[in-house]
C-alpha cells in the first residue's frame, strides 16, 4: 500500500518576502516612486526543508506528534515522519525511507518515491507507512529511523521504542528511562541506500 500524508495544520504560510530598493541617483528634483520587488515562491535556487520528527504511532494518528514509547508484539502501527518544506526551486523528487533496527541489525526497511510540489511550501506535512510488530520479536530496545530525501539533500530522525508487555505513549525522542535525547549516527552509505 503506498504511503499517504496527513497535513498538520499550522496556520497559513508566510507571505512572500519583499525587497526595498536602495536610493539611487535622481536626474530631476522629483524622484520616481520606489519600486517594490516581490519574490515569488520557488524562485530561489536552494532547497530548504526540515524533518521535524519520526514517530512509531497508533494507527489513525491525527498528526499530533505523539508516539509509542513501548508497544506489544503483534500491534499494527504507523511509522510516521513530520516535515516542513521551506523553499523549493521547482517540483523535486522525494524519497521516504522507513527502517527498524535492533542494535545494528536491520529488521525492516521500505522506501517510497514521490514528488514535492511548489504548493507544499510553508506547510507541515506527514507521511507514514503501516507496520505490524512481528510476534516473533523478543522484548527489548529497538529504533525506528526515518530518512527524507528531497532532490539530493536528505535528513534523518530516529524514534527509540521498546517491545514489551504494555503500550506507553510519549512526545519526546528519549529512550525509556533516560533524560537525554537519543542520537543514532548514520554512515554515508546508510544515508544513500537505494530503495528495494
Amino acid at each position: 500500500m503506498p504511503p499517504t500524508f496527513i497535513p498538520t495544520p499550522i496556520g497559513p504560510p508566510p507571505g512572500p518576502p519583499t525587497a526595498v530598493p536602495t536610493p539611487g541617483l535622481a536626474t530631476s528634483p522629483t524622484a520616481s516612486p520606489p519600486v517594490t520587488i516581490t519574490a515569488t515562491p520557488g524562485s530561489g535556487s536552494s532547497i530548504q526543508f526540515s524533518l521535524e520528527a519520526a514517530r512509531l504511532s497508533r494507527v489513525n494518528n491525527p498528526g499530533n506528534l505523539q508516539g509509542l514509547r513501548e508497544v506489544r508484539p503483534g500491534t499494527r502501527v504507523w511509522l510516521m515522519m513530520y516535515y516542513t518544506v521551506h523553499s523549493l526551486p521547482r517540483s523535486l523528487p522525494r524519497l521516504t525511507r522507513y527502517t527498524i533496527f535492533r542494535r545494528t541489525q536491520v529488521l525492516y526497511r521500505v522506501a517510497y518515491s514521490g514528488k514535492v510540489r511548489l504548493t507544499d511550501q510553508g506547510k507541515r506535512l506527514s507521511r507514514y507507512t503501516t507496520y505490524v510488530i512481528p510476534k516473533t520479536l523478543s522484548r527489548g530496545r529497538y529504533v525506528y529511523r526515518a530518512v527524507l530525501q528531497i532532490g539530493k539533500r536528505h535528513q534523518t530522525k530516529v524514534w527509540p521504542f521498546m517491545i514489551g508487555s504494555r503500550e506507553q505513549t510519549s512526545v519526546t525522542a528519549r529512550p525509556p528511562g533516560s533524560t537525554r535525547d537519543f542520537i543514532v549516527a548514520t554512515t554515508a552509505d546508510e544515508a544513500n541506500l537505494n530503495p528495494r
